[in-house]
């Protein structure tokens, strides 16, 4: 290892060595410093030696680029350059410090739900970008997926990775992947799809609740077998404290059928976004394991501002418009202080047959979802409470706790979702909003709770940002 470090540090004088961040079968990653553009990178060095390996491991390093440059997703480390030093192919990565998920679950032995579910929902977001483009990741297991001390997770190596049209990069019946984390369609040398990565994330979903893995055996060959053939032990999901919700979704990610799995990773993550998972009080309880935010003082500013109450008819109670309203009649809360987004909001929404009230600032949020509407529209940058701890505190709530909340914000970065992922948010939306996105995306959380738009999206009045 000193000599490979030695030789290509030596051949690339651009980087200087800080450290090893890992070592696999084809491959060593270094932790290195660009001198040119003073920044830290990770940089993944090709160990292959004979003519034909190196030659397809070169291969699906190129892939893995080109892949990486068409996602272009917070939750996938990013990928800079591929270049050649000396005698070894390489290429420069994103930086991402904290730990791969193997370690975190190696020194913790397992996550509680309410931390583990962000994380995995991270990880079908950056997959499910995969999906969209039409590209299987195929090697989804603990080693790839990194975790920093915000809780932000992020996917690494697309080397295996394949597109689901085009030519094979492997013949029929081999097998690519780790044993333990396969689908049964890859342990069996079959054609793979989006549903393959599903199983996979089920996998990692079941070892980072329990801490254990849902099939093993004494070598390779046993454990893919007993991927095809063996039932999933529900023993220690029981054990370790798993929500019954939560149990079925990973049952179901784990179902031998494809077809009766979840089609890709979006859809997964929809369905662990909806989760009514318990959140810590804000008061006596535990804070959130990453980016704590002081409670008491958080509590402290929710009840030294005046609760002023909006004009009835500016806001309908939820209590009284089902008086006189049909029950199917979705209502909605658009959180946001700027009036002309609310207006233009209200504009497109009720067109879609939703019922509308609005909160100017995200005290009035928190106070306006007691009247119990079917989905929130938050802007994270508002007045008095921003739209993150306005989530957190209304997720506090029981009765509050499978209301879905979608984030509206003008910055996207892996940080900030992260955080309104941990803060209970459904959905994460850019600004300015993609109206045909966003009743899209509103259509299909209301789906979950058993409501519809009334009218198609496609008569909400003209497409346009917000």
């Amino acid at each position: 290892m000193e000599d490979i470090r030695a030789d290509f540090f030596g051949a690339a004088p651009r980087y200087r060595f800080i450290g090893t961040l890992g070592r696999g079968g084809m491959s060593v990653v270094f932790h290195a410093e660009d001198v040119e553009l003073s920044s830290e990178v990770a940089i993944k060095v090709l160990l292959a030696r004979d003519e034909i390996a190196w030659g397809d491991t070169l291969e699906r390093l190129k892939l893995e680029t080109k892949i990486n440059w068409k996602i272009r997703h917070p939750n996938v480390a990013r990928v800079f350059d591929l270049g050649r030093a000396g005698d070894f192919s390489y290429l420069t990565m994103e930086y991402i410090p904290g730990e791969d998920l193997a370690r975190i679950l190696e020194s913790r032995g397992s996550l509680p739900a309410r931390e583990a579910v962000p994380i995995l929902r991270q990880i079908a977001l950056g997959v499910g970008a995969a999906h969209k483009l039409g590209f299987v990741h195929r090697d989804l297991k603990p080693s790839n997926i990194m975790v920093d001390r915000a809780g932000v997770a992020t996917v690494l190596d697309f080397g295996v990775a394949r597109a689901l049209s085009g030519r094979r990069r492997t013949g029929p019946g081999i097998v690519m992947g780790t044993p333990a984390f396969l689908s049964p369609e890859q342990a069996s040398g079959q054609e793979v799809g989006p549903s393959s990565d599903v199983f996979s994330l089920g996998t990692l979903g079941y070892m980072v609740l329990t801490g254990s893995l849902p099939f093993t055996g004494p070598h390779p060959l046993a454990i893919a077998t007993a991927v095809i053939t063996d039932p999933v032990p529900e023993a220690p999901l029981e054990r370790s404290g798993v929500p019954p919700p939560l149990v079925e979704i990973l049952l179901r990610c784990l179902r031998k059928d494809p077809a009766e799995r979840y089609e890709t990773a979006n859809q997964l993550e929809s369905a662990l976004a909806l989760l009514p998972l318990p959140h810590p009080t804000v008061r006596g309880v535990e804070t959130l394991p990453v980016h704590p935010v002081d409670d008491d003082d958080l509590l402290s500013v929710f009840e030294d501002h005046p609760r002023e109450k909006p004009r009835q008819e500016d806001r309908p109670r939820h209590a009284v418009i089902t008086e006189v309203l049909p029950v199917q009649v979705p209502s909605v809360l658009v959180a946001d202080d700027d009036p002309v987004v609310r207006t233009l909001l209200r504009h497109h929404l009720e067109a879609a047959g939703c019922l509308v009230f609005e909160a100017n600032d995200g005290i009035e949020a928190v106070e306006a979802t007691e009247s119990g509407p079917d989905l929130v529209l938050m802007d994270i940058k508002m007045p008095r409470m921003d739209g993150l701890d306005a989530t957190r505190i209304i997720k506090t709530r029981p009765e509050a706790a499978a209301l879905p909340i979608i984030i509206m914000s003008i910055i996207r970065d892996r940080s900030r979702l992260a955080f309104a992922i941990q803060c209970g948010a459904t959905e994460f939306l850019p600004k300015p909003l993609d109206i045909p996105r966003l009743l899209e995306t509103i259509e299909r959380v209301l789906s979950f709770r058993g409501l519809r738009l009334p009218l198609h999206a496609s008569s909400a009045g003209a497409a346009g940002p917000a």
